[in-house]
């Protein structure tokens, strides 16, 4: 028997089992097993309606691909997905509460700017919402009515065009005054390249700790960049790979002549892809001004020796 067969069996064999230990899927009367973790449950809303309880965390590419065909094989109109915690055999009322409570919050506080963030948000605002339907959760209504509250104007603004792009403009203002701020504070380093910049911030042992983090913080603002830098004989970058000098400056000419392409390779890494702004190589996202100055040493450094 196959397992969506097994998943399809499960709705109508309500008072039944199955537990073959040759299969990954299992269940019993109103709990459907995935390996050794409960993922479905066949319950009732507060009108004393059946609905279907689903893991919202799929934990493996099997247990995704079970939750996928018991969605597919359940005939009930109401499905609610709640997160669910690997190892257990049930949607625990805590539990289950607590993890979204604690989501909702975390997510409240990101920059709503980024789209994961505001679907996370969303996400679980309308999770712990749905909580007020399910049968089980009536203790923590008090507690969910108020959270609800709490998020309600920012869930709001985030799901209206006009307000997002209100939050859009507050967050680049508030960016830009971060920005300028560390401008000032790092002010001592302008008069030095990105390349340098980058080897103090993620190597120098003379600068404070909190000294190196707004250096990264200043330079990386997003967090989307690698950085390099030479070590004598080799090129070293910010997260942690050395690659032989020599290799690297095929691709360094390459790229100032306007020919380095996607595709082609450096040491095992291959481009994946040239922009005005920067060159990816592997999961390297590198700025073009980093580049620059790479090669502006080199080329320092060939009429020095000529």
């Amino acid at each position: 028997m196959k397992n969506q067969d097994v998943a399809h069996q499960f709705f109508y064999d309500r008072n039944g089992s199955f537990d073959r230990r040759s299969m990954t899927v299992s269940y019993g009367y109103n709990k459907f097993w995935s390996y050794g973790t409960v993922i479905g449950k066949i319950t009732e809303n507060r009108q004393g309606k059946t609905i279907f309880l689903i893991s919202d965390n799929t934990f493996s590419n099997t247990t995704a691909k079970h939750i996928g065909e018991l969605k597919y094989a359940c005939p009930y109109y109401n499905i609610y997905s709640l997160p669910q915690r690997i190892g257990n055999s049930d949607f625990y009322i805590r539990e289950t509460f607590e993890h979204i409570t604690k989501n909702l919050e975390y997510y409240s506080t990101e920059k709503m700017t980024r789209q994961n963030n505001r679907e996370q948000f969303t996400k679980y605002y309308n999770m712990l919402a749905s909580l007020l339907e399910i049968k089980g959760f009536e203790e923590y209504d008090k507690d969910i009515k108020k959270q609800l509250k709490k998020h309600k104007k920012l869930h709001e603004d985030i799901n209206s065009p006009e307000k997002l792009a209100e939050i859009r403009e507050k967050q680049k203002a508030r960016d830009k005054a971060k920005r300028e701020k560390l401008k000032k504070q790092l002010a001592k380093f302008d008069k030095l390249s990105l390349m340098d910049k980058a080897e103090l911030a993620y190597t120098s042992r003379d600068l404070e700790q909190e000294t190196r983090q707004k250096l990264r913080d200043f330079i990386n603002p997003h967090h989307d960049l690698s950085f390099c830098w030479f070590n004598g004989d080799v090129i070293e970058t910010s997260q942690g790979i050395r690659v032989d000098k020599k290799e690297a400056l095929v691709l360094l000419k390459l790229w100032q002549a306007g020919k380095l392409k996607h595709g082609m390779t450096i040491s095992i890494y291959t481009v994946r892809a040239v922009m005005p702004d920067y060159v990816q190589i592997g999961c390297h996202k590198i700025p073009a001004e980093n580049l620059q100055n790479m090669y502006d040493s080199i080329t320092k450094q060939q009429k020095k020796a000529a």
